[in-house]
């Protein structure tokens, strides 16, 4: 199909730009109402949203380098991860089946930390795929370290 690598591309940042707007809507990540444990370090809301919405893009387009492999899948699962991200630390509410999750109490460094290691996990299948893809996939394991560093240490 012609336009197949379009989609790998904008399909996630399009769900980037979605959840930055329900993000933004709620006020979740206000300054004022920002997490506990906020570092001075970060960079302002507007600039993590943009550089998520790069780093999907990215993501997208070495799914579609690597298509059709494992390193796809854990690519994909990488993705979803990452539009998940905001619900799972945040006070986001959706539904109350998410609600009910929220409830379990699991730290957000734990969330980072899973963060972390699946951002490890995509540059080594990635590369060990198609060695041109550590280029798309690192600046994901840049910035998760980057953010895990900040926010605990």
């Amino acid at each position: 199909m012609k336009y197949e690598y379009l989609y790998y591309i904008f399909i996630p940042i399009i769900f980037a730009i979605i959840v930055n707007a329900i993000i933004y809507s709620q006020k979740i990540y206000d300054n004022n109402n920002t997490n506990k444990i906020r570092s001075n370090m970060l960079p302002p809301n507007c600039i993590i949203a943009i550089v998520w919405i790069i780093i999907l893009g990215l993501l997208g387009d070495a799914n579609y380098i690597v298509r059709n492999s494992y390193a796809s899948a854990f690519i994909t699962l990488a993705i979803i991860y990452c539009l998940m991200y905001p619900f799972l630390t945040s006070n986001i509410k959706i539904s109350n089946k998410i609600d009910r999750y929220q409830k379990l109490n699991i730290s957000n460094q734990v969330y980072d930390a899973i963060a972390v290691l699946l951002a490890s996990i995509v540059c080594i299948m990635a590369y060990i795929k198609n060695n041109i893809t550590i280029y798309l996939t690192l600046p994901f394991l840049i910035w998760t370290l980057y953010i895990y560093i900040t926010l605990y240490y």
